[in-house]
């Protein structure tokens, strides 16, 4: 059997575990009263199961398993990677049950990191490499851009699990994204980091059935900063090689969390508040006050995450600066018209749109 067939028939594999490993989870959980309560800023009005990321954790590391001894696949990288991975499953875990501070969270976070940074070649370094050359500065500030990336990445994506599948899809489609374009435009030692995004697919894939609307189940914090985190880790892939197109592909491929989580900043700062303060402004609640349908909401974000990946893939396939310059400043554009339209930064009046959620 070729590796091909073997890997397709593994992805179906873990996609259907994932999605019977749910529905035991959802009984367990019951039994053991893990529900999501409702609260003023959630959208949801009925208790509902949650930690679902706890079978996401477990299945994705075993099928990683599997295809390493199955297969012989082995990177350097796996076991770094599942070490920070634990560390911030874990702290989810925690956040879940005992619903611990940001702080804490931050911690947490930095750690695993850390542990990224320090053990793997998942880090932002060559651009620093070229502006000062192979020293310790160099290496603090890859460091410390690193580190940035990881945790705002993890955070945007905790700020976007808003609505039932929500988190999820965006997730599937920025790693397929990833997987693709590191598949097709990467060095061949990347291969196997590419089966590595792909599996985690395959996971999500199997878990998304239960969480789209009407969900039956959430991923919970063990979930979302768990695969925020992974999402962060692999669009780094990217950025180890040197030029424009290595830095600006994975921004835009998360440019639907990153739009999110940026706005709210510039939102909260306008507003003379603390960045950390939780709002219903978000790009979900947005959608839904303009009077969208919740499954809609969901199916449209997912449609603007299809377009940032296609833009990168775009990017990724120019063959000369003007191409990708056109294509960027088209993205911009759009990005701005997207932000009014929405009223991402609540401002008074929008400048293309006039509101309607008033």
């Amino acid at each position: 059997m070729s590796f091909q067939m073997g890997f397709f028939l593994v992805f179906i594999g873990v996609t259907i575990i994932s999605y019977i490993g749910i529905d035991q989870w959802c009984i367990f959980a019951r039994k053991k009263g893990f529900f999501d309560t409702p609260n003023a800023r959630k959208m949801h009005s009925q208790p509902i199961v949650t930690m679902g990321g706890v079978v996401i954790f477990l299945v994705y590391w075993l099928s990683i398993l599997f295809i390493t001894l199955a297969f012989d696949l082995v990177v350097r990288e796996q076991i770094p990677l599942f070490i920070a991975s634990t560390i911030i499953f874990i702290t989810g875990v925690l956040d879940d049950l005992y619903d611990i501070s940001p702080k804490q969270k931050s911690v947490g976070i930095i750690l695993g990191a850390s542990v990224v940074y320090w053990t793997t070649d998942f880090k932002i370094y060559s651009v620093f490499e070229q502006l000062f050359g192979v020293n310790m500065m160099s290496e603090l500030i890859g460091y410390i851009v690193t580190l940035v990336w990881i945790y705002y990445i993890t955070n945007a994506f905790n700020l976007i699990d808003g609505l039932d599948g929500l988190s999820t899809g965006v997730s599937i489609i920025a790693l397929s994204a990833i997987s693709f374009i590191s598949y097709f435009f990467s060095p061949v030692s990347v291969f196997i980091l590419t089966t590595m995004v792909l599996l985690l697919v395959a996971t999500l894939l199997g878990f998304l059935p239960h969480n789209f609307h009407p969900a039956r189940v959430f991923i919970g914090d063990t979930g979302i900063l768990f695969i925020g985190f992974m999402v962060s880790v692999f669009a780094l892939m990217g950025m180890q090689k040197p030029g424009i197109v290595a830095i600006i592909t994975p921004i835009i491929i998360l440019g639907v969390p990153l739009t999110d989580a940026t706005f709210a900043i510039f939102r909260r700062l306008l507003k003379g508040e603390s960045i950390t303060k939780a709002d219903r402004s978000h790009i979900h609640h947005r959608l839904m006050l303009r009077g969208v349908p919740h499954a809609r909401a969901v199916v449209s974000i997912y449609g603007v995450a299809l377009v940032f990946a296609s833009v990168a893939l775009a990017i990724s396939l120019a063959d000369n600066p003007v191409d990708i310059y056109v294509t960027l400043a088209l993205t911009i554009i759009g990005e701005f018209i997207f932000v009014d339209y929405l009223n991402l930064l609540d401002l008074k009046e929008p400048l293309l749109f006039k509101r309607k959620n008033h």
